[in-house]
């Protein structure tokens, strides 16, 4: 997908540093809030794959649609919105880890 909208090696090498910086910023954001950090993309690859993909099928529909003007960085864009994504996924995998561990410390309570 990226191959097809950037016409240029540069253009997609632009574009995955950018989804890098976005998930990099994201966690190291995270790691500051929350201290040590034990959430790795590496073990969440498919579903990450999955809302990347998504992510920028919008991104590239919004710079098709745009109208000229709209969007004055797509660079940055296109940063905001992957790293919004990052800090939602990452917020929601913990927190879901959060009640899965207070559901199980109850059950282990009662029993």
């Amino acid at each position: 997908m990226i191959a097809k909208w950037f016409r240029t090696p540069e253009g997609a090498s632009e574009c995955i540093s950018t989804i890098l910086n976005a998930a990099n910023d994201s966690r190291k954001n995270a790691e500051s809030q929350i201290g040590h950090h034990e959430l790795y993309f590496e073990d969440y690859n498919n579903e990450l794959k999955r809302m990347i993909t998504n992510r920028l099928r919008r991104y590239f529909n919004k710079m098709r649609t745009a109208k000229d003007g709209e969007i004055k960085n797509p660079k940055n864009y296109l940063y905001i919105a992957m790293r919004n994504m990052f800090d939602k996924w990452q917020n929601d995998v913990l927190m879901a880890e959060k009640d899965e561990a207070s559901n199980l410390a109850i059950k282990t309570n009662v029993d």
